[in-house]
């Protein structure tokens, strides 16, 4: 252990720069990532209830994401909170138009409106 601490003082101001940016970073992205699940669980609650009586097939992640699409949350920002990509937040969404049977011209988020 006392061996890697002296490995310390060989690493350059840039490179602790850099760890100190990662670091402060992941610890920003938790708190945001905390935050979107605070809002989605109040948001989520009576809408929930309210599609799922139509839609009895979706899961409480399906659930989730609906809560994030309605919140008008960007696909970063969904990707974000459920750590994935981007993209895989676009396939999700789009999955989730599948299960809600609604077309590719159909808006998600104009028809999950509905159910508030």
């Amino acid at each position: 252990m006392l061996n890697k601490l002296k490995d310390f003082d060989n690493i350059s101001s840039s490179d602790l720069k850099s760890i100190d940016f990662f670091v402060q970073n992941e610890l920003e992205l938790k708190s945001t990532r905390a935050k979107l699940h605070h809002d989605i669980d109040k948001v989520g609650g009576k809408f929930f209830s309210v599609i799922q009586r139509k839609h009895q097939n979706l899961t409480e992640p399906d659930l989730k994401l609906a809560t994030m699409v309605v919140m008008k949350l960007s696909n970063k920002e969904i990707a974000i909170s459920k750590n994935i990509t981007t993209e895989s937040a676009k396939t999700a969404k789009n999955r989730l138009k599948k299960k809600l049977n609604l077309s590719e011209k159909d808006s998600l988020e104009e028809y999950l409106n509905n159910f508030f």
